[in-house]
């Protein structure tokens, strides 16, 4: 392990293990105590940079595996705001943008997340998030609003539970729907393709990863369900969509 950061949101370790697509997901485990110590998760692929992997920490796992054992939902909060960005610090808790639905939690551009009652301080959005796990229906926040502490009560939305998401996998694209803190603003379509098969039709139709659905046959549609149903009622049918990149 060299290090720990939080460049890419999560605070993560940093270690030189080789980390690729067939033992990501798996345990890193500590040479000297044989102790899991975290969870592969990604490599920074650069000619310039090898053997730069990243791991989540086992903390944040356990907190998983705690909530499982009381048959709580374990899904991640959504965090409908952005923070500022220190160019020599990584991320800061200071809130940038806030695109709350009313009726969740009073958080305001220019406060400062010091902590979550009950949790102790906070270092990063990582934290934040492994904070509020399984809290996210009622939590108290301290923040620093023009000089002054403040205690300010709320609930966020949590992310769908893992094992109740919905896709349509059709020519080997895998369709459903998506959330970005900042969707609210966004004039983006309702469906985003997470995946496309190498080799498939729609890969031969340069369909990729990342494009959005905007149009089929014409149609818009507004939940995955009636997309479906449309999908299903013209199997074996030629049909033609609109993406955006």
């Amino acid at each position: 392990i060299s290090g720990k950061t939080s460049h890419f949101g999560n605070q993560l370790l940093q270690t030189d293990a080789p980390i690729n697509s067939g033992n990501s997901g798996g345990p890193l485990i500590s040479l000297k105590t044989g102790e899991v110590i975290g969870i592969n998760t990604a490599s920074y692929d650069s000619d310039d940079d090898q053997n730069t992997n990243f791991a989540e920490q086992v903390k944040f796992v356990c907190r998983v595996v705690e909530l499982l054992k009381q048959g709580k939902d374990p899904s991640p909060v959504k965090l409908p705001f952005s923070f500022l960005t220190d160019p020599f610090k990584d991320r800061t808790m200071v809130v940038s943008n806030v695109y709350l639905k009313d009726g969740l939690i009073d958080l305001r551009v220019g406060d400062k997340i010091v902590k979550v009652i009950g949790y102790g301080p906070l270092k990063n959005e990582g934290d934040l998030v492994h904070a509020l796990r399984g809290r996210s229906d009622g939590f108290s926040l301290e923040v620093l609003r023009g000089g002054n502490t403040k205690i300010i009560s709320g609930k966020l939305d949590t992310h769908d539970y893992i094992v109740n998401r919905k896709g349509i996998i059709v020519s080997g694209m895998l369709i459903s729907d998506y959330w970005y803190r900042d969707m609210s603003v966004l004039d983006t379509p309702k469906f985003y393709m997470h995946f496309v098969k190498p080799g498939s039709l729609a890969e031969g139709l340069l369909i990729a990863s990342g494009d959005y659905l905007e149009l089929v046959d014409g149609k818009s549609f507004k939940t995955l369900e009636s997309l479906y149903l449309y999908l299903k009622e013209h199997a074996g049918k030629e049909i033609k969509i609109k993406t955006v990149d």
